[in-house]
């Protein structure tokens, strides 16, 4: 399984911008997202 963000490469000008996503709000909702996706797919195979 994979989980992915798709971001339109005219909505990032540089790769520099990139770098916004690596840390803060945006990162900690997606460690949140991960662990409830582990969560889940525990609770299908238990």
């Amino acid at each position: 399984m994979e989980q992915t963000f798709k971001v339109s490469e005219t909505d990032i000008l540089e790769e520099a911008e990139l770098e916004g996503f690596l840390e803060g709000e945006f990162l900690e909702e997606v460690n949140q997202r991960f662990k409830e996706m582990g969560e889940s797919l525990l609770r299908r195979l238990g």
